[in-house]
Order: structure tokens, then C-alpha cells, then sequence
């Protein structure tokens, strides 16, 4: 009988420890659920049982239908807010800073709200919400670089439209550059340049809205912004989504000027492109008597230089500068490849437009960054530093 009892107080004891892990998750579960409702990914961390319709849903209550003013009765653009205060994200490409727009809820709910942040590199864009003491459900920005295996996504449309939730089938990371075009005097020419892209297909072809890709635990993964046929050798469309991580390194910052427009003027004074991009352009150039190649690039056509025609060839990477780079009393002159940056002791090789950038929203005031560069017109290199 001793045995027998003291096996029961065994059982007894962990019966009383599992009971108390338990207790405590559901706390802590419950804490997050209703302590912060409008916190998705907290929510979605401590309790994720839920289909992904019930998830998708989470995520069509924190999106928007963004319209411009002239033009309410339209379907306008897709927006996902990512604070509870009211910061709504859109790509770039479908707003302009400092102008106000209207944004529709699914329950019904419509603001106003002002573009407070339009960046035409990333194609990325935030509206604030003209309204004060605003408690709205958001999600979490996440991230493309995280292994795309084993993981469950879920592709959202229009809040306001029906079959706004769809399953993805696989979601795989673009390892090339990916433009968009529109026409110029007859002629395809380049729009935008994604070079941080991943692409995903969905269940039921492309019957459904498709504007922003998650994962299922509350991150925001991208923004699709580009619809591809016969692409890869597949016969069913792939959607293209652009990655959303710079907003990371300036949301705070945007928030902190509650209100005005964020820019960086340093970011705002690089004209020019990278290798990879020039390889995009280079698909619709035009051919010169000079044997050279012009592409429309900034709204006209640029005859590309025989030396970086040559840097290209020979395999070279970073930022090329089609005009000066002028900022702070400093200057870069053009005709130069921008191929390294040193930054509060780090250096980092620059092969895409997007490294270099990435860096530079990162600075704060007071920093500096030494920039070294191939200046192809004198034939040599050359480094300047900057000051934030």
C-alpha cells in the first residue's frame, strides 16, 4: 500500500505542475488577447489554434481600402496599418507625400489621413490617420530573409471586396532583379525595380484580390505589387511581393513627428542605379550610332557610358551615379560607382541599390559615413565622408 500511495503523490504532483503551466499560458495568453486586442502578433504568438480563415480575417481588420479624395466611389489601394495609433502602409506607387486620403474599414469605419512618408526606392509608403486617441488593430512588419520552409502564408486582398482571404500554395524567394514597364512614345521602358522580391502562388488561380502577403503569426511579410504570367515556365500566374523591412528603421522615426513628412535628404540627393538594375534596363535600351546603348531612366533617356558598359561587363557591382551627389557641402561627382561605405565601425560592400540605402535610414542624426568610390571620369578611387 506504501508503494501504491507514493506512486499517487508522483502522478498527484505532476498532475499539479502541469495544471500550473497551463494556468499560467492561459494567463499569459489571455493577457495578450484582451490586455492588448489590437496587438495581432502578440496575439497570434500565445495563441495560434485559430484556421487561417479566422487569422485572415485578424489581418482584414487591420487592412484599409485607401481611395484618393475626388474619387470615393472608386475600389481604390490596398493599406495595412502597423500601429495601433494609425500608420498605414501602401506602396508608393499609388500615393504621393503630403496628400490626403481617404480610408475605408471593412466594418465601415472611414478616416482621413495624410502621407507622411513616400519612398520611391522601396516602393513604400505610410498614411497617417488624421485622428487622435485611436486604438486600431496592426500587425508586425516581418522579414523575406528568415528561410521560406515549413511555414504556413496567407494572401490578403481588398478589405472590402469579397473572397479577400486566400490560401498560398508556396512562397519562394526571387533571386533576380524584377521590373515592372509602362510605355513610353510607343516603346516598353522600366517602371520599378524590385531586387528583394519573393513570388507565391495561391489556391484558386487568380479568382481573388491579391495586395499583401503574411505569415500566420501576425508579420506582415510584403506588399504584392506585381501580377506575372509565363514566368519560370509555370501556366499559372505568380504574384510578386516586395519586401517591407526598411519600415523597421523608420517607423519610430515616422511616429515621432506626429504628423509631418519624414524624408532623409541625403537618401532624396542619389541619382542612379545599380548593376542589377542596369541589367534590367538593358533589356529595353535602344542602340546608338556610338555603339553604345541609352535606357529611360528619371523621366528621359541616358546614354550609358562606354566605362560602365565595361564595369558591367567585367562583372562589377555597387551604386553607379548618374548625377552629382551633392549634400552638406559635399560632393560625389557623377559618372562614379559607389562600391563601399564605412559606418559607425562597420564596412559594408554595396552591390544593390537597396544595401545602400538600407544603411543610410538606419543613421541617425550626428553620424558620419565614408563613402568609397570608383570616379570613372578621372579613372581612379576615391573616398569622402559625410555627416548626417
Amino acid at each position: 500500500m506504501a508503494k501504491k500511495s507514493g506512486v499517487w503523490k508522483v502522478f498527484s504532483v505532476i498532475g499539479l505542475l502541469l495544471l500550473a503551466v497551463l494556468l499560467c499560458y492561459f494567463s499569459v495568453a489571455m493577457y495578450f488577447y484582451f490586455g492588448k486586442p489590437n496587438d495581432i502578433s502578440s496575439k497570434l504568438k500565445v495563441w495560434n489554434l485559430m484556421s487561417n480563415e479566422s487569422v485572415g480575417e485578424m489581418y482584414v481588420d487591420a487592412s484599409f481600402d485607401i481611395r484618393e479624395v475626388n474619387n470615393s466611389n472608386e475600389t481604390g489601394y490596398y493599406g495595412i496599418n502597423l500601429d495601433e495609433r494609425g500608420y498605414v502602409l501602401t506602396l508608393a506607387s499609388n500615393v504621393e507625400e503630403g496628400e490626403t486620403y481617404l480610408l475605408y474599414r471593412k466594418n465601415g469605419e472611414i478616416y482621413s489621413g495624410t502621407c507622411v512618408f513616400d519612398e520611391e526606392n522601396f516602393n513604400l509608403a505610410i498614411i497617417k490617420i488624421n485622428a487622435e486617441n485611436l486604438s486600431l488593430p496592426y500587425v508586425k512588419v516581418g522579414t523575406m530573409n528568415k528561410p521560406i520552409f515549413n511555414s504556413t502564408y496567407i494572401a490578403i486582398g481588398n478589405p472590402l471586396e469579397e473572397n479577400n482571404i486566400t490560401n498560398v500554395n508556396e512562397v519562394v524567394k526571387y533571386d533576380y532583379a524584377f521590373n515592372t514597364t509602362y510605355e513610353v512614345d510607343g516603346l516598353d521602358v522600366v517602371d520599378y525595380i524590385s531586387e528583394n522580391s519573393v513570388y507565391y502562388t495561391i489556391d484558386g488561380g487568380d479568382e481573388t484580390s491579391q495586395w499583401a502577403l503574411f505569415d500566420k503569426k501576425g508579420n506582415l511579410i510584403g506588399l504584392t505589387y506585381a501580377k506575372a504570367y509565363n514566368v519560370l515556365g509555370l501556366t499559372h500566374p505568380l504574384y510578386f511581393a516586395i519586401s517591407v523591412e526598411l519600415i523597421d528603421n523608420v517607423l519610430d522615426k515616422i511616429i515621432s513627428l506626429n504628423g509631418e513628412v519624414f524624408k532623409s535628404d541625403f537618401v532624396n540627393s542619389f541619382k542612379g542605379f545599380d548593376m542589377y538594375e542596369l541589367e534590367c534596363y538593358y533589356n529595353y535600351a535602344l542602340d546608338n550610332s556610338s555603339k553604345t546603348k541609352s535606357i529611360y531612366f528619371d523621366g528621359k533617356w541616358f546614354e550609358i557610358p562606354k566605362e560602365v558598359e565595361s564595369a558591367y561587363s567585367d562583372g562589377m557591382n555597387g551604386y553607379y551615379l548618374v548625377e552629382d551627389l551633392n549634400y552638406n557641402g559635399t560632393t560625389i561627382a557623377s559618372n562614379s560607382l559607389i562600391t563601399s561605405v564605412l559606418t559607425n565601425g562597420r564596412s559594408y560592400i554595396i552591390e544593390k541599390r537597396d544595401d545602400l540605402f538600407e544603411i543610410i535610414y538606419s543613421l541617425e542624426s550626428g553620424d558620419k559615413i565614408t563613402i568609397n568610390y570608383t570616379n570613372f571620369t578621372e579613372n581612379q578611387n576615391e573616398t569622402k565622408v559625410f555627416t548626417i
